[in-house]
């Protein structure tokens, strides 16, 4: 089920403006106004060290300074399911890691070393309780930890976040909402709501790919199975004409997806009893076809004894019922039996 909700964030900042909303909320005022985020970009999240051992980051962007043509700004945001006690290390890890994926990226050894802020995103079910200030993690006397100069990770707690606060982030927001909200027992019940929500999402081409990504997320983590037709029928409700010509095989391939991942989940016997007559018909076709092959042979071979026995081939045609043509290529050789 992880994997489902780490997917779902990853996938999301395929939207360039689920990006541009993340780095407006959690970015310092001061910074946001250095940074040219109209330009935000996804970086890579794959690290190799010296050693070969791969670390993987979930989210990273980044984004120039204004003015400048090398320096950049960059946001790493962990998605959390579960609350991890060594995270203010990973963040600082990770970190280092950004350091050393932005000085290879530069023209000249020695480069100065970006900044780097960095974000959980966490939607487990108990509120997060570990520092993700570096300085408690220390085996140092109090009075000096704070001296050190690693800047503390951002934590998005959703289970302590007010939904008021998530709709002011844009799409970013939204993915937070989602996460947030697609464990509710009673998600079914919030249809309205969560409709209105999905409101927001822009009818361009990006918007609807970010929108098929958000409904294959809450139809394979959420409970909504209880009320599918009726939620994709107030989905497509949310556009006008247009938008749903274009859109409309996208939904008919995610109704007809759920339809029968619904089925399997609590109908398998349709399912094998559908699959057991598709084998049937399947069987029935293969045997009348090598029933026709086998009477085709019989026929040719009919028609090879007439013609070793002088008869014409007209007559042959009309006794075996097969062409002329046919039958003069078995006398000239062309077909063998």
């Amino acid at each position: 089920m992880k994997k489902k909700h780490d997917r779902f964030f990853r996938e999301a900042f395929s939207d360039v403006r689920v990006a541009h909303d993340a780095m407006c909320q959690l970015l310092p005022g001061q910074v946001k106004a250095c940074l040219d985020l109209a330009g935000v970009r996804l970086e890579k999240t794959a690290f190799i060290d010296e050693s070969g051992v791969e670390s993987v980051a979930d989210v990273l962007l980044s984004a120039a300074y204004r003015g400048q043509t090398n320096g950049r700004c960059y946001l790493l945001i962990e998605h959390q399911r579960k609350e991890r006690r060594d995270m203010a290390w990973r963040c600082f890890d990770l970190t280092a890691k950004v350091f050393r994926h932005h000085l290879k990226q530069q023209p000249n050894p020695g480069g100065k070393l970006p900044l780097v802020f960095t974000a959980v995103v966490y939607n487990g079910v108990r509120k997060w309780t570990s520092s993700l200030d570096l300085a408690d993690h220390l085996d140092v006397p109090p009075e000096i930890s704070q001296k050190t100069f690693y800047h503390q990770p951002t934590l998005i707690d959703l289970r302590e976040t007010k939904d008021e606060e998530l709709k002011r982030h844009g799409l970013f927001g939204l993915t937070n909402y989602l996460l947030k909200h697609v464990d509710d027992a009673n998600l079914s019940q919030q249809l309205e709501l969560l409709v209105e929500r999905l409101a927001i999402i822009p009818t361009d081409r990006n918007g609807l790919l970010y929108l098929e990504l958000a409904l294959h997320y809450l139809i394979s983590a959420g409970n909504l199975d209880p009320v599918r037709h009726e939620f994709m029928a107030k989905i497509r409700n949310l556009h006008d004409q247009k938008t749903k010509e274009q859109f409309m095989p996208r939904f008919m391939t995610i109704e007809m997806g759920w339809e029968r991942d619904f089925l399997y989940k609590h109908h398998p016997e349709l399912i094998t009893k559908a699959r057991e007559q598709v084998r049937r018909e399947e069987m029935d076709d293969l045997r009348a076809q090598a029933i026709r092959e086998l009477r085709e042979e019989i026929r040719l071979e009919h028609a090879q004894k007439m013609l070793n026995a002088g008869i014409e081939r007209s007559v042959i045609s009309k006794i075996v019922n097969v062409d002329e043509e046919i039958i003069e290529c078995i006398e000239l050789g062309r077909l063998r039996l």
